[in-house]
């Protein structure tokens, strides 16, 4: 079984100088917990999870209205193709 048949195929996007506030709201919109921060071509950048929003922003003080999403979002981004089989995808993502 490929990781596409069980993979979200719904993906939230925002770019790297959105506000903190601006992706949550967009979290909020779409009722999603993940949005992949991608540049203006559209090739992931980062990513931003409602945990990093509460550790790494309100955790730490940052004002998510004036702070950039692109200073709290992970940077080492790796991406799959959705042909790969489940256990080979399961296997990277333990590396």
């Amino acid at each position: 079984m490929s990781i596409g048949i069980i993979a979200s195929h719904t993906v939230v996007t925002g770019a790297p100088g959105e506000s903190i506030l601006e992706i949550t709201h967009r979290m909020g919109d779409y009722n999603v917990g993940t949005v992949v921060i991608v540049s203006d071509r559209g090739c992931p950048l980062g990513i931003v999870t409602d945990r990093d929003v509460a550790i790494r922003c309100v955790a730490h003080g940052h004002v998510p209205r004036d702070t950039p999403v692109s200073a709290i979002m992970t940077r080492d981004v790796r991406t799959i193709d959705e042909s790969t089989p489940v256990e080979e995808a399961l296997g990277k993502m333990a590396r």
